[in-house]
């Protein structure tokens, strides 16, 4: 069984981008796994969604070509959005109460 736990939601440092979290997989032989810079991101409709940590290659000039640091598996990553979205939605009640 895998655990999914949510930290560190938050402010990002990037333009466009809602809240930064730190993702951790757990199994359970202990074993760990620590995704940084998991992105909030809302598009022009509204909806948000969640990109994991990219970095960018020079193609030439001003062109880039942004190639995943992490790769999960459809399912997974499914199971990751759901939880830091929630835990972004629990953040921004949380700040709203007086």
């Amino acid at each position: 069984m895998l655990k999914i736990e949510v930290k560190l939601i938050g402010p990002s440092h990037r333009q466009n981008v809602l809240a930064a979290a730190t993702v951790e997989l757990s199994d359970s032989d202990g074993c760990t796994v620590t995704v940084a810079d998991v992105r909030v991101l809302e598009n022009k409709l509204g909806q948000r969604w969640v990109a994991l940590p990219s970095f960018a290659v020079s193609k030439g000039g001003r062109d880039f070509q942004y190639l995943p640091t992490v790769e999960l598996s459809q399912a997974l990553m499914r199971e990751v959005s759901e939880r830091v979205l929630l835990a972004f939605e629990n953040e921004q009640q949380t700040a709203m109460q007086p």
